[in-house]
């Protein structure tokens, strides 16, 4: 599967290059930015690495049509992680197609907790796997801003070393032995941004509905609806955003792929997974403030929550963020920020040092 992997990546790149050769005459050329990569996470700690940005100008007919972009980025991290992942975001035949995915391989100890809304800091261990990843969608335009197609999902978790006498090794978790999860289905895109990674107005709302089982080569069988929807107002001078993110899921799915509460794009402060179940929902809202000489800031806050059907909720363990950062602009032209996030939660926090805005 690796091999399968590194020959798409390659397959891309030519594609990339012969897209560029065929339009150097009308001088729209692929460009090419090899760039030191850092940031800082609670489930990475701080990472370095280097990142290849692929501005796909070649794809766009007019200076007016929304940009096409992809990365190659290899990291390693301060607990001892390994990253290597490609991702793009094209559009293609004037605007008619557009292609989203990720191709990805990691070797990621991260901690465990247990399933449920109230696990216990006191259980929290620490477990290393590898996984192969893959994200694609291909969507066609059917309406303004508006398209549909097929998403495919794909994680093969391997090498699992759980702790010894722990909660993935003692439990009929599933996943916690590894496996492969392999799912399609119907996906719904509605787009009116301008700037993905700093959004200034518009509204986003991504859908899609994926069935995994057997004959996609998956070891699980479950169904997993996932939904995001943004959106983004001007008052004066700053920007107001907000988000609700879902993901539903029928069956029973590999713990790595239940819903995962926390990142450093929806509740952060909360490390990924440290609650994780069934089904998860959060909601966040966001104020960004440009000051001057490419400063700013913004102060955000959400709320969100796992759960599992037939199991009442209780407001005793509602979990909430809260936190504020700093925005330094790193790219005038494209207007895209590093941020530097705090967050505080539920008996947790978190620090965040990342590139564009978290949503």
């Amino acid at each position: 599967m690796f091999k399968k992997l590194t020959i798409i990546f390659i397959l891309l790149l030519f594609a990339f290059s012969a897209g560029a050769n065929d339009t150097a005459k009308r001088k729209r050329p692929i460009g090419v930015f090899p760039v030191p990569a850092f940031g800082y996470a609670p489930e990475t700690r701080w990472y370095v690495g280097a990142v290849a940005l692929f501005d796909l100008r070649f794809l766009q007919k007019d200076s007016l049509s929304r940009v096409s972009s992809a990365k190659a980025e290899v990291n390693y991290t301060q607990n001892k992680q390994f990253i290597a992942e490609i991702q793009w975001n094209a559009f293609a035949k004037s605007g008619q197609w557009y292609y989203e995915g990720l191709l990805g391989y990691r070797k990621f100890p991260e901690l465990y907790w247990g399933v449920g809304a109230a696990t216990e800091d006191s259980v929290k261990e620490l477990y290393s796997a590898s996984r192969i990843e893959a994200d694609i969608r291909a969507l066609r335009l059917v309406g303004e801003n508006t398209f549909l197609g097929l998403r495919y999902r794909l994680q093969n978790m391997f090498g699992v070393e759980p702790k010894q006498g722990g909660l993935l090794e003692n439990s009929s978790i599933y996943g916690s032995t590894g496996g492969i999860s392999s799912g399609i289905g119907p996906a719904f895109l509605y787009d009116s941004r301008k700037n993905a990674l700093n959004a200034q107005q518009g509204l986003f709302i991504a859908a899609s509905a994926m069935h995994f089982g057997k004959s996609l080569g998956s070891n699980y069988s479950f169904n997993r609806f996932e939904a995001d929807a943004r959106t983004y107002v001007k008052v004066k001078k700053t920007m107001l955003a907000f988000q609700a993110y879902t993901v539903i899921n029928e069956g029973t799915p590999p713990f790595r792929l239940m819903g995962l509460m926390g990142s450093d794009r929806d509740m952060r402060g909360y490390y990924q997974g440290r609650y994780r179940n069934q089904n998860y929902l959060a909601l966040q809202a966001e104020w960004r403030v440009p000051v001057k000489w490419g400063l700013g800031f913004a102060v955000f806050g959400g709320a969100g929550e796992v759960f599992e059907w037939g199991k009442p909720y209780t407001m005793q363990v509602f979990k909430y963020t809260a936190g504020g950062g700093l925005r330094v602009r790193v790219d005038k032209k494209s207007n895209v920020n590093m941020r530097f996030d705090y967050a505080v939660g539920y008996k947790t926090s978190g620090f965040y040092v990342a590139f564009a805005e978290a949503f």
